[in-house]
C-alpha cells in the first residue's frame, strides 16, 4: 500500500499559479509549448535553442528586451504573433547585438556578454541633497 503526504497548503491559496503566472507572464523556461529550450553558455555569449517543428523562419519573432526573452510565431491567418517560449535571460547580456537562426526545425539565438558584464563600480562621494517635503513622505 502506497501512501502519500497531504500538501498542508492545498486549497489555501486557490489560483496561486494563475495569478503568479499571469503576474510575471509565465517566466519560467517555456509558456506554452511542450519542448524546453537548451541552453549553452561560451566565454563570449549565451546560446539559446528551441525547439520549432515545422517552422519556417519567416514566421518566427524573437524579442529580447530588458531580461526576457520572447519567442512568437506568426499566425498567417489572424496576422497576431502566438507567444510559445519566454525565457529570464541572465544579467550581462548586450541585446543589441543578438543573432537569431532558424534552421531545420530548431531556433537558435545568440546573445553575447555586455562589456561591462562584471558590472560598473559604484563610487563613494556627497550624496545629493533631498526636497524636504519629499524626505518626511517616503520612508523605508
Amino acid at each position: 500500500m502506497t501512501t502519500h503526504e497531504a500538501n498542508p497548503l492545498k486549497g489555501i491559496f486557490p489560483g496561486a499559479d494563475e495569478f503568479f503566472n499571469a503576474l510575471f507572464g509565465g517566466l519560467s523556461s517555456t509558456s506554452t509549448s511542450p519542448f524546453t529550450p537548451k541552453i549553452k553558455e561560451t566565454a563570449e555569449y549565451v546560446e539559446y535553442k528551441f525547439p520549432l517543428p515545422g517552422v519556417s523562419q519567416d514566421k518566427v519573432v524573437p524579442v529580447a528586451k530588458d531580461r526576457l526573452l520572447t519567442v512568437s510565431i506568426k499566425d498567417s491567418k489572424s496576422g497576431n504573433n502566438k507567444t510559445v517560449y519566454r525565457v529570464l535571460l541572465k544579467s550581462g547580456l548586450d541585446h543589441e547585438n543578438a543573432v537569431a537562426e532558424c534552421k531545420d526545425g530548431m531556433l537558435t539565438i545568440q546573445i553575447p556578454f555586455s562589456e561591462n558584464r562584471a558590472g560598473v563600480k559604484v563610487g563613494f562621494g556627497k550624496l545629493r541633497e533631498e526636497p524636504a517635503e519629499a524626505a518626511q513622505t517616503e520612508t523605508i
